[in-house]
């Protein structure tokens, strides 16, 4: 339902594509895959992800232990203005560890100017 209603909209915007990711997001691993490709769509069509967009699109790729395209996501965070951003930074942590990099997740840690009792 929530997909033909997102395939017909005629005015996109960065809310739309963000409610529609989170929704996949949160309906389990089953769904990640789909996640991930509407996230590259995001990009694609010009939109400039901000961090609820990042937010949703974290535990996808935690879940599906894709760490190449989690480096990759996390370089794009820290070039964007939330890379300080507490809850962003908890949630790369969250997708080293579980892609089995407890390394780079405790150097996120290391690196957090403010943590709080998620971190």
């Amino acid at each position: 339902m929530a997909e033909h209603v997102f395939g017909q909209m005629t005015e996109e915007n960065l809310i739309s594509w963000n409610a529609m990711l989170a929704a996949y997001v949160q309906n389990g691993w089953k769904w990640n895959n789909k996640a991930l490709v509407l996230f590259q769509d995001i990009w694609h069509q010009a939109f400039k992800p901000d961090a609820f967009t990042f937010a949703s699109i974290l535990p996808a790729y935690s879940e599906s232990a894709s760490l190449r395209e989690g480096k990759q996501i996390h370089g794009s965070i820290m070039k964007s203005e939330i890379g300080t951003n507490t809850y962003i930074l908890n949630s790369i942590a969250y997708m080293y560890a579980k892609c089995g990099d407890k390394g780079a997740a405790r150097e996120v840690f290391d690196r957090m100017l403010h943590r709080d009792v998620i971190s």
